[in-house]
């Protein structure tokens, strides 16, 4: 398959907590180094980096644009649990999701 299906693929289903490389490779009948080299050479960084992207995106957005709590913001944004978001946004942030919420919402 090419690329730009797979790549359209994630870009869709993101917000699943199932989606790993695993179940693309499994999608797509590929195997998961094959996959994810070919993600690699396609999106110039890893798939765990690009999902993790997208779901920080998302998250982010749902923090400005909505009054959802947080504990309903994550789920939708693909994170299985409230530890793993927090960590992970904070990391790719730089900040806690309600320090972002509370600096950036008009």
């Amino acid at each position: 398959p090419p690329a730009e299906r797979i790549i359209e693929f994630i870009n869709e289903n993101y917000c699943s907590p199932d989606l790993s490389l695993k179940y693309l490779a499994d999608e797509f009948s590929l195997k998961q180094s094959s996959l994810s080299a070919i993600l690699k050479l396609k999106l110039e960084t890893g798939f765990h980096k690009y999902l993790t992207g997208l779901r920080i995106e998302k998250a982010k957005e749902l923090l400005l644009c909505t009054d959802k709590n947080i504990e309903d913001i994550y789920p939708e944004c693909g994170f299985v649990s409230k530890q793993t978001f927090f960590r992970t946004f904070k990391n790719e942030v730089k900040m806690p999701p309600a320090e972002y919420r509370k600096l950036y919402k008009k």
